[in-house]
């Protein structure tokens, strides 16, 4: 067997690539089907033990409902019978009774004495009887107002029962009596657990000792204590937190998903439970059926896998001895192919390969001898290209070499033309200034390429130095960043004339609006002195223009203040660090807390808010207008005012919303000029220039700002902050 047969055979065959195929295609799907039910087990199992802890809950939430209850009635009742005082016993024995007939979960109502006598009962055999020793009395009687006792032995009936205490004052806080109630577990079924009992669910009630109080699935009630076999009822016991789990209990061997959660005020502990295999039933019939229905698909696309590679087997059995044959050099052999149309195009490009290979074999000697002549040209085409370009000759920048000394081994022509001077110098030539140094950082340190910047005349170039040390050569290439140098400098300079404009113009601001408002307050200080030595002495229209006067005054001292600080948001900004916005709204809630307080706003925000790079005081300033507008610009409900961010790609989205009375669409970008405003000063006072103060803010922490607004509903406005 020659070579390439024993490969072939050594390679599997087209029955089991397709097997392979099959099995490529189906183990994903399979794999996502597992991973598909794995996860509907696991959820299933989740929402059983949220169910079965909701149910639990509930069953809490009852019977702690049922225990109020009790305690109002008993306090009731205490009042009553405090009021009725002085009463005989059968008045009160009586009154007991009624409060039986109209409470059936309650065996039995009793009037103790301070002392732990019981002296009024609706059970008549319970006169006389002494409860002193009982937990749940001697609790109320040291000064609890109530308390629920454990699972007893009632001392009248006999039978098992826990009991219901309420502590009765008289008017000067000493103790009167305790009214107690007596009630057996088994009022739970119909009243309290069954309300709570989902399907294929039960609950059950434990004292604060573990004693099972209470079940709805098992009968009889034996009352005995479940602490050492129930884990999850240990544990809420021990830590009065809730617990779900799996347990078996013994008395009935199933494992079931179970919840126990505590019973607040009282230390009883509520449950349920649900049997794993009632609750899984519906995952573990949709496993089977899936199953089985994957078995019979990996069945039936094995048994077409077969079948189809059989066919092919014999189709391409007989392309294989074509091209066998056209391997050998049969170029006139032909063959037929029946079947898939894709095998009969096969068989008839080997027809056609097998006449091109016999045409082509006609000229591969020519061919041959052809191309390796047109290599040999191109190598020697390659050799010349290689050596005319290790001269630098045509280079538009100048080349100089030079050994360690300085002294000249080559000029290329731009050189030559810039430095005609260059071998006259030498070392004297600008071009190699500071030439030590260069070669002694080359001596101290492994570099073999430095770069630097010299200036020949008035001309500033670029120096790549190339250092070959085996040849003790050192190649210089420069290049002319003349022009690129100046712009720089011209930059820089337009940078610093700017920077002093800035500051000049901080200052003209500075010394303008002081200059400015000084008058104004000598004219508005006389004007008011006037006013109040002539008010009522000369006519309305007098009056009237030095409340004009004033007003105006007052209105351009605003004016140029708010001007400056307009004109400063951008001068005298504090350095940017990490601010808390939540801690600034503290602070302009702080700010604004009169005027909140005045119109009963409601400013509120998001429970999460991030912390921003940011000059702090223009943050509390940015948020104090946007809220401050929300407030001013109000209709007839009270303000609401909310503010949320949320993370957008590399910056933070924040909105302030209000329900005021909203913007109309062709004044949305208007108000953000300064001096805009959209109402008069009567109505709405204010410079109209808070909005271009926030704009200016939100600007020099590289954000934008805008609105939405709907007119008569609200505003909404966007800013960004890095």
């Amino acid at each position: 067997m020659n070579p390439t047969a024993k490969t072939l055979g050594s390679r599997a065959s087209v029955r089991a690539v397709l097997l392979r195929l099959v099995l490529v295609v189906l183990l994903p799907l399979l794999l996502v089907q597992a991973g598909i039910y794995v996860a509907w087990y696991y959820t299933r199992w989740a929402e059983t033990e949220r169910e079965t802890l909701r149910a639990a809950w509930g069953v809490a939430a009852t019977f702690d409902d049922f225990v109020l209850d009790v305690r109002r009635q008993e306090w009731a009742i205490g009042q009553a019978l405090a009021g009725l005082s002085p009463y005989t016993a059968e008045q009160a024995n009586d009154f007991l009774k009624a409060n039986t007939r109209k409470y059936p979960l309650v065996v039995s109502w009793h009037w103790v004495s301070p002392h732990g006598k019981i002296i009024g009962s609706s059970d008549p055999q319970a006169i006389g009887l002494d409860i002193a020793d009982r937990d749940h009395f001697r609790k109320v009687r040291d000064g609890q107002p109530w308390a629920v006792s454990d699972i007893l032995t009632d001392r009248i009936s006999g039978t098992l029962s826990f009991f219901v205490a309420c502590r009765i004052d008289d008017k000067d806080g000493n103790l009167s009596g305790v009214v107690t109630a007596t009630i057996p577990p088994g009022a739970f079924e119909a009243n309290i657990v069954a309300q709570h009992r989902a399907d294929q669910a039960a609950a059950a009630i434990f004292d604060s000792q573990g004693v099972l109080v209470y079940t709805s699935w098992k009968k009889p009630l034996d009352h005995e204590n479940w602490r050492q076999i129930d884990p999850l009822l240990a544990a809420v016991l021990e830590n009065h937190q809730e617990r779900s789990g799996v347990v078996t209990l013994p008395v009935d061997g199933q494992q079931s998903i179970a919840a126990r959660v505590p019973i607040p005020e009282i230390g009883w502990v509520a449950g349920a439970r649900r049997p794993v295999k009632a609750a899984m039933a519906g995952v573990y019939m949709g496993l089977w059926i899936a199953a089985g229905l994957n078995l019979l698909v990996a069945i039936a696309s094995g048994v077409l896998a077969v079948t189809t590679s059989g066919n092919l087997i014999g189709q391409l059995r007989r392309l294989q001895s074509h091209a066998q044959a056209i391997g050998r050099g049969e170029f006139d052999h032909r063959t037929e192919a029946v079947g898939a149309r894709e095998l009969v195009e096969l068989a008839d490009a080997f027809n056609q390969m097998s006449i091109a290979v016999r045409d082509a074999q006609y000229g591969l000697e020519e061919a041959n001898r052809q191309l390796a002549e047109e290599i040999a040209q191109r190598k020697r085409a390659a050799e010349e290209l290689a050596r005319l370009a290790s001269f630098p000759e045509l280079n538009p920048y100048p080349i100089i070499e030079v050994d360690p000394t300085g002294r000249a081994h080559y000029l290329n022509p731009r050189a030559q033309g810039l430095f005609p001077d260059f071998r006259q110098n030498e070392r004297a030539h600008p071009w190699l200034a500071d030439w030590d140094s260069v070669m002694q950082t080359f001596q101290d340190s492994q570099l073999r390429v430095q770069t630097r910047e010299v200036m020949v005349g008035d001309r500033c170039y670029q120096q790549t130095i190339h250092y070959v040390k085996e040849i003790q050569r050192v190649r210089i290439y420069g290049m002319d960043i003349t022009e690129r140098k100046r712009a720089d400098e011209a930059l820089e300079r337009a940078a610093a004339q700017l920077a002093r404009s800035n500051e000049e113009l901080e200052q003209f601001a500075y010394v303008a609006s002081h200059d400015l408002q000084e008058p104004l307050r000598v004219i508005t200080g006389y004007v008011q002195l006037i006013e109040r030595k002539y008010k009522g002495r000369l006519d309305a229209d007098a009056d009237e223009f030095f409340h004009y006067i004033v007003d105006g005054a007052a209105r351009m001292q605003q004016l140029i203040s708010d001007l400056l600080e307009f004109s400063r948001v951008g001068t005298r900004g504090k350095p940017f660090q990490p601010i808390s916005v939540k801690s600034v709204l503290d602070c302009v809630r702080g700010n604004l807390k009169a005027v909140i307080e005045e119109t009963g706003a409601a400013v509120t925000c998001d429970d999460l808010l991030p912390t921003v790079q940011a000059d702090e005081t223009q943050l509390i300033q940015l948020f104090q207008n946007l809220i401050g507008n929300g407030i001013k610009f109000r209709n007839e409900r009270p303000p609401e005012i909310h503010v949320s961010a949320r993370r957008e790609a590399d910056h933070w989205l924040f909105a302030v919303s209000d329900n005021g009375i909203g913007i109309e669409r062709p004044y949305w970008e208007q108000i953000f000029v300064i001096f805009q405003r959209l109402h008069t000063r009567q109505k709405y006072p204010g410079t109209g220039i808070g909005l271009a103060v926030c704009k200016r803010i939100v600007e020099r922490h590289s954000g934008t700002i805008w609105l939405e607004s709907q007119p008569g509903q609200g505003t909404t406005f966007y800013f960004t902050l890095s």
